[in-house]
């Protein structure tokens, strides 16, 4: 390709001494390594001229011959006249970073003799020898210059440092230097020494004073004067470069669709402000294509032309370049429309030279514009003028079915209705490597934040516009895909059980979570005061449960003593305090009559405390109200020896239920009796939890436990039980007496000399309910954990005053259910429904040799059905936790091997489980139009063919348009519409089919993978970021409707989805389904778009 380049050659002031030239109008900017070509190959003829001279008897460019010694002249900071060899010294000491030091010679200098020997510069503290460029001004030879190199890492830095000292030294012959040299062409020495000694105190000098300026130009088309492009020899069209114009009256027309922007700042601008190089992007400078033609607007209608920015440096002419490619190239402007869209470049004030001086409009910057080449475009049908056939499923050559959207059947010729799935309406859900997204099941916005928006999916409203946000308070979420990458985790809270339906795939990968446990009790500090403070100081620490799940029960509170004589000797004032370890919730959040599965809190010992230490008066069993005492060692160390001191421990929270029964919480006191009063109770009884077997969870024959199958329409899939807290004990108090009187109560003038009571560890949170349902494929790799959190423990410091917690229970496990056509479960896959086990005592290890423990939560439900039929019960106990022998298992494990279509409680007749869909890839047209075109309707005619989109209704006997007829009978969305239901028994005029289309502007004009494009991985996705316009049910909607900004979407690429609903809802008169059982329909086929791209 050939081009004509007009822009003239220009010079510019460098600095007091020289002049540096200007890159031509027709060098593209190119690379540093290109510049010092550029000088260096000047300096090789300015060499070879020298050379020349000197053979013809030493004569100079300008006829002077050279004789005598090579000497210093002068130079930029203040030299005197090295003449006879004298030594050299400089007037100027302050400069700036980035000063220039420029020494004239006496005669042209040989660059192969310019180098950090012979023009030395060191840094005077460390010795050091800092970066820069060395070589001769290519417009004078007599001249060297040193310029000190300029990095953009973090900000504008230059190898001269802030307010350092740097020495200069040029070796001279005449001072008995070594050298080498800096010498003539003619091979003359430097006679003459340079030494001096500047400081960088001057900050940073505007290389070329005033506001940095730039120049924009782009290839435009060479025209004939019947305004066809001229072409060259080999039928290339010739190019001239132009420079973009200041707005629309100077704009520049038939810019080529395959040119790049060039960019040309007079001077070093500061790199980070212009591009970044790693990423090739443009922090502020943007190409846009302004839709409407009319700068007027500006913004509101424009979209951002993706493409790569590469900037360099020229640190020897001290210039700037930065050159756009885009992607794809520029889009094509319509032949006849008289308000062309425009291509607009925009250089902020944000872009900046060194010292922070802007582009501003008066140098070149603000908005300038441009026109591409005009071309006109052919109609189009998507994805053909006969339409889509459906005859060819995911896999097979040729094949537009999206498999990862898709759940319904696609192939044979017709798209007909699956088995689940769902509608998709929440988009697609992607969690990438070590990300964690948390759904909350009582209110959740959707788009999430941090992932791609306007892939919601809904109906039109009132005003015409279509969702561009949903808020979901069922907790059930409906995705079209749902991926887990590695080490991703998916977390479910709230107070719902979760159902996460997928219409296509879902794939949890190898060590991805999907995290729904119940959160484990802190290790507790009996001296803390009131469990409510602390967690309200401590949020993290609290044990929630998961989804539809409970939190643990609070341990045990300090008693409040305030305002008795008991304070002086460690009792505290705790207003409102609960000594009784709090009960944990109960299946499904307690909402089952009886709370069946609640882990009960521990109680406080003993009940009833003394009113007053009871000093003066003796220890008497009326006055010391449940206290009592043994004689031992004194157990917290605090005045030694054999005391007498209260051994009574609290109780113990137990474990919640489920599967099982929760475990029985027992404490383990040092003493079965007290010694005085006799045989007096030292702790209370065991801690039970409540009773599970009004919901027969002993039935484990794998036939006929209903409630094991988790149907969420009955009201089974729900959360697990926690665990019970801990209660408050008064272990370690000490009487006055002494056990030498054989007795630690009397009528002794004696009272309490030491109080101590404690309170009490919590009970675990209760792993929560998922229900995870795919209408195509789930492959599990990874693990579902919904397992209950641990009981609360002692610390472990023995006799630390703080060590004396009792424990609380462990949470249960939750419930998971897994339903899929196909189901695929890896072999280091887990799912894990494990109780949580109960808090430990360690202090409490005593008579019976083991330490007291807090009841463990029992194993949740796991449910699995698998309609291809591959998944059976025996194989699976290596999968699912707790672990154990697959007679254990059963105990927990059911498993359906076949989809059970025949179960007549199966939901599949209730929304959403009883939506379908599919999904097509992505279409994008050839060409570079600047939007698709969508045709709409023709309002004149309600004939199939006058229809903007259509397709068929195939039925047992037939079939029958989708929209438009041809034969004066309705269409199928004229009788049956095209809304969208999604909940259930609110959506009595849901239709049957529901059809909806998705636009987007392309990366270019060819898509790489039209089938497997990831819009959540922008900018990677083959999409510009922001064009993802709302699903619609019109394929012409998509450029009426508007962007955030205002702008209006003009999408180059579309594709479509279609949803079978099959509710059958009697009671609610929301009855699609039966539509589609009276109508005999088979599916769909034929659908087609047609398009005027533009």
């Amino acid at each position: 390709m050939t081009m004509r380049l007009t822009r003239p050659a220009a010079i510019r002031p460098s600095d007091q001494e020289s002049h540096r030239v200007r890159p031509q109008s027709g060098d593209q900017p190119g690379s540093l390594s290109k510049s010092l070509s550029r000088v260096q190959t000047l300096g090789l003829a300015i060499s070879t001229l020298g050379l020349a001279a000197s053979l013809s008897g030493c004569t100079g460019a300008a006829g002077t011959e050279f004789s005598g010694d090579l000497f210093i002249e002068s130079c930029s900071l203040a030299c005197t006249d090295g003449a006879s060899g004298a030594a050299v010294s400089c007037s100027i000491v302050d400069v700036t970073e980035n000063q220039e030091i420029s020494v004239l010679f006496s005669e042209p200098i040989d660059p192969a003799t310019v180098n950090a020997s012979s023009l030395q510069v060191i840094d005077v503290d460390n010795g050091t020898t800092p970066d820069g460029l060395r070589f001769v001004d290519p417009l004078n030879p007599n001249r060297v210059i040193f310029r000190p190199t300029v990095s953009f890492e973090t900000g504008v830095n230059f190898s001269f440092l802030r307010n350092r000292s740097y020495e200069i030294l040029i070796p001279g012959v005449a001072q008995g230097d070594a050298g080498p040299y800096i010498r003539s062409i003619v091979g003359r020495p430097n006679q003459s020494r340079l030494l001096c000694t500047v400081d960088t105190s001057q900050g940073v000098s505007d290389t070329v004073p005033g506001d940095p300026s730039v120049e924009v130009f782009v290839d435009t088309l060479t025209l004939d004067t019947s305004g066809n492009p001229i072409l060259d020899g080999n039928g290339n069209p010739v190019l001239t470069r132009k420079q973009l114009g200041a707005d629309f009256a100077t704009k520049v027309e038939n810019i080529a669709l395959n040119s790049n922007v060039y960019f040309e700042f007079n001077e070093l601008m500061n790199l980070p402000t212009v591009a970044n190089n790693q990423f090739m992007t443009s922090p502020f400078i943007a190409v846009e294509l302004d839709g409407d033609g009319n700068l007027a607007t500006a913004g509101s209608d424009r979209s951002r032309i993706e493409g790569n920015y590469t900037v360099t440096v020229d640190q020897e002419l001290l210039t700037t370049s930065l050159v756009f490619v885009p992607s794809g190239g520029f889009p094509a402007a319509s032949v006849d429309d008289p308000m062309p869209a425009l291509i607009t470049v925009r250089i902020p004030a944000s872009v900046v030279d060194i010292v922070q001086r802007p582009v501003t409009t008066a140098t070149g910057g603000g908005t300038l514009v441009g026109v591409a080449e005009r071309i006109e475009f052919e109609s189009v049908f998507i994805p053909s003028e006969a339409g889509e056939s459906f005859d060819l499923s995911a896999g097979t050559l040729g094949s537009q079915e999206a498999e990862n959207i898709t759940g319904a059947l696609w192939g044979g010729g017709v798209l007909s209705p699956g088995v689940t799935g769902g509608t998709g309406r929440h988009g697609s859900l992607r969690i990438a490597t070590g990300q964690t997204v948390i759904l909350n099941t009582d209110s959740q916005v959707f788009p999430i934040d941090d992932f791609v928006g306007l892939n919601v999916i809904g109906n039109q409203d009132a005003m015409g516009d279509y969702p561009r946000t949903i808020t979901e308070t069922s907790g059930v979420f409906e995705f079209t895909t749902l991926q887990i990458a590695p080490s991703g985790t998916l977390m479910l809270t709230g107070s719902k059980p979760a159902r996460i339906l997928v219409r296509g795939e879902m794939i949890v990968e190898g060590s991805a979570l999907i995290d729904l446990s119940g959160t484990s009790a802190p290790v507790w500090n009996s001296l803390e005061i009131d469990n409510d403070d602390y967690f309200a100081a401590n949020p993290d620490d609290f044990p929630a449960g998961g989804p539809n799940a409970g939190p643990g029960g609070l341990g045990g509170d300090r008693a409040d003593l305030g305002g008795t004589d008991i304070v002086p000797i460690g009792g505290v004032a705790n207003p409102n305090s609960v000594r009784n370890g709090r009960p944990g919730v109960g299946i499904g959040l307690g909402t089952l009559s009886g709370d069946p599965g609640r882990g009960n809190g521990g109680a406080e010992f003993p009940v009833a405390l003394p009113a007053s230490n009871p000093f003066g008066y003796g220890l008497n069993a009326t006055l010391l109200a449940g206290l009592n005492f043994n004689i031992g060692p004194d157990p917290l160390g605090v005045v030694g020896g054999t005391v007498c001191s209260s051994a009574q421990l609290g109780g113990v929270g137990s474990g919640g239920g489920y599967a099982l029964p929760g475990g029985v919480g027992s404490p383990n006191p040092e003493f079965p009796t007290a010694n005085f009063p006799v045989n007096g109770q030292t702790a209370p009884g065991d801690t039970f939890s409540q009773t599970t077997v009004s919901l027969a969870m002993e039935n484990i024959d794998n036939i006929n436990y209903s409630r094991r199958i988790l149907r969420w329409n009955e009201g089974h899939l729900q959360g697990g039980a926690s665990g019970g807290g801990g209660g408050n004990h008064t272990y370690g108090t000490l009487s006055g007496l002494t056990p030498v009187t054989t007795t630690c109560m009397g009528d002794f003038i004696v009272g309490l000399t030491t109080w101590h009571d404690h309170s009490a560890g919590s009970g675990g949170g209760a792993g929560g309910a998922v229900e995870l349902l795919a209408g195509r494929s789930i492959n599990l790799a990874g693990a579902v954990n919904a397992s209950g959190g641990n009981g609360g423990s002692a610390i472990s410091v023995q006799q630390s005053p703080g060590s004396f917690a009792m424990p609380g229970g462990g949470g249960s496990g939750g419930a998971v259910r897994v339903r899929a056509p196909q189901l695929s479960i890896g072999a280091n896959a887990r799912i894990n429904v494990s109780g949580g086990a109960g808090g430990i005592a360690p202090w409490a290890n005593f008579a019976t040799g083991q330490t007291t423990i807090g009841g463990d939560g029992s194993p949740g439900l796991i449910r699995l059905e698998d309609g291809s039929g591959t998944i059976s019960f025996m194989g699976l106990a290596g999968n699912v936790l707790p672990s154990g022998l697959e007679s254990d298992v059963l105990k927990f494990l059911s498993v359906a091997p076949g989809y059970v279509m025949a179960d007549p409680n199966n939901v599949v007749t209730l929304r959403p489980d009883s939506i379908s869909g599919a999904g097509s890839c992505w279409f994008r047209p050839p060409g570079p139009f600047q939007s698709l075109g969508a045709r709409e309707d023709d309002p004149m005619s309600n004939t199939v063919e006058s229809k903007g989109w259509t397709m068929d209704v195939v039925t047992a006997t037939g079939s029958r348009p989708f929209r438009g007829s041809d034969d004066g009978s309705p269409s199928w969305e004229e009788e049956h519409g095209n809304l969208l239901g999604y909940d259930l028994g609110i959506n009595e005029d849901a239709s049957p089919i529901v059809v909806r289309f998705q636009g987007a502007r392309s990366i270019g004009q060819t898509l790489l993978s039209p089938c497997d494009i990831n819009i959540d991985e922008f900018p990677n996705a083959q999409i510009q970021t922001g064009s993802l316009t709302p699903w619609v049910s019109h394929p012409a909607d998509l450029e009426q409707l508007l962007t955030s900004s205002g702008a209006p979407f003009t999408p180059t690429m579309i594709r479509y989805i279609v949803i079978f609903d099959k509710t059958i809802d009697p009671v609610n008169s929301d009855t699609p389904g039966q539509i589609l059982i009276d109508e005999q329909v088979i599916g769909v086929d034929n659908l087609r778009i047609e398009a005027d791209p533009r």
